[in-house]
């Protein structure tokens, strides 16, 4: 199975975002990517999929060590930089075997298991009765004049919203992503005009990402094998414990708020500088230089 990273650099680099990908500071996100190839490539090839600024960023700078890289992310750049998921959207709709997309803040401490490498689906986890997904939802229809049917019908049965968390996401089923994708952009691009009212802006990505692949997975009778199968509960808790790795605890997302917790940036730091200390010292450099 294909492992691959994305990073489509103009949400992540718009003058907009103060803090890069919600981190405390600019140099944890670098540090973040850094670890999340470094430790995913200790089991694996991995591969980048991205734009001409992220192959100057990743690979001409951090000279971090992806085995193949796939420059298409340029094609979105006419996009709203709050339509941060559409890079990895995108990434999944041009996939044409097995893979497994890894999100840049979730590391890995052990090879994934036989089961998530060959499952038609994979995800994270399953979010149950998160209170924000809800909230995000609510946005969404009081707010966008076209929502997906399946979404809608499925929002009936289950009585609420229950999302795929896509800290991996991917699959043997190809065919499955293909609709998927062409889905979510449809969903955006019937939406383009309205995006600007809703409320939450950036968590409508969660919604045509983690929501519209649940929704369709269930309409087409897909079972979704997930990596987490205990329950997470919608403060993510256990789900960043540097302390436990990597005896006790093999997977790492620093999802959501915990890229806010600077403790955790400089868990990051120094997980780096014990494992990959070349270039720990490399980002710090090109850093302090200004040139990242």
């Amino acid at each position: 199975m294909k492992i691959i990273h994305s990073y489509w650099t103009k949400p992540y680099l718009s003058k907009e975002n103060d803090n890069i990908g919600g981190w405390s500071s600019n140099l944890f996100h670098y540090m973040s990517c850094a670890l999340s190839c470094l430790s995913t490539n200790k089991f694996y090839d991995i591969e980048l999929v991205t734009d001409n600024k992220g192959v100057e960023l990743f690979i001409d700078k951090m000279q971090l060590p992806y085995s193949s890289v796939k420059v298409v992310l340029n094609d979105l750049d006419g996009y709203n930089t709050d339509l941060w998921a559409l890079g990895k959207i995108y990434t999944y709709s041009i996939q044409d075997e097995p893979f497994l997309h890894i999100d840049n803040d979730f590391f890995i401490w052990d090879a994934f298991k036989t089961n998530i490498l060959n499952a038609n689906l994979v995800g994270q986890h399953l979010e149950i009765g998160y209170k924000h997904n809800e909230l995000f939802f609510d946005d969404i229809l009081t707010n966008l004049s076209y929502i997906p049917e399946v979404m809608l019908q499925r929002n009936i049965i289950d009585k609420g919203v229950l999302e795929v968390n896509a800290g991996i996401l991917g699959g043997r089923n190809i065919s499955f992503f293909k609709e998927y994708t062409k889905e979510a952009f449809y969903f955006v691009e019937r939406n383009l005009n309205q995006i600007s009212k809703l409320k939450h802006k950036g968590m409508f990505n969660t919604i045509f990402e983690q929501y519209l692949f649940y929704c369709l997975a269930h309409e087409l009778n897909e079972t979704v094998e997930f990596l987490i199968n205990d329950d997470v509960d919608d403060r993510f808790l256990g789900l960043a414990d540097f302390w436990s790795v990597p005896y006790n605890l093999k997977y790492i997302h620093t999802v959501g708020f915990y890229k806010k917790f600077y403790m955790i940036g400089e868990q990051i730091s120094q997980r780096l500088w014990f494992e990959y200390p070349e270039y720990y010292e490399r980002i710090v450099q090109l850093y302090k230089k200004g040139l990242i």
